[in-house]
């Protein structure tokens, strides 16, 4: 599976699942392209703290657009998924088994290595999330995809 951020204000998190034959062409487009793969939508339930997929575009734009525009960030490790709203300085951590997700300020400096799994990070990537939730000034900051895609 893939997960798809995109940097806009109604930017959804997509969750794809290829067709299995998109593994056997030559070019690397095809994986999340080809005919008969799964695209679901997120969409966070406030009220419980739960969350589910969907495969209504707009109602993960709608749902991206009221809680976290702006989505880039993306990281997964151990079945835990953590993307961040720059928009709301906001990091969000889905629980994909469980299906519940939590949230917590970026303006707080002060990580944990459940929040990002810094152990499961390279020193550069780890700079690169941390920058992205602008604790690293903003004069350091180099242009950042506008499409950020993980692969689980």
């Amino acid at each position: 599976r893939y997960f798809v951020t995109e940097d806009k204000k109604d930017g959804d998190l997509i969750r794809s699942t290829p067709h299995p034959d998109a593994n056997n062409t030559n070019n690397s487009y095809d994986i999340l392209n080809t005919p008969g793969g799964i695209h679901e939508f997120l969409v966070l339930n406030s009220t419980d703290m739960t969350f589910s997929w969907r495969p209504n575009c707009r109602s993960g734009e709608l749902n991206a657009f009221d809680l976290f525009p702006n989505t880039e960030g993306i990281e997964c490790h151990k079945r835990i998924l953590n993307f961040i709203s720059k928009e709301r300085k906001t990091l969000f951590t889905l629980d994909l088994e469980l299906q519940t997700w939590t949230w917590s300020s970026t303006y707080q400096v002060r990580l944990t290595s459940s929040q990002i799994n810094l152990d499961a990070l390279r020193v550069r990537e780890a700079f690169c999330i941390l920058r992205r939730m602008a604790v690293i000034p903003r004069i350091f900051m180099v242009a950042i995809p506008l499409v950020n895609i993980l692969q689980l």
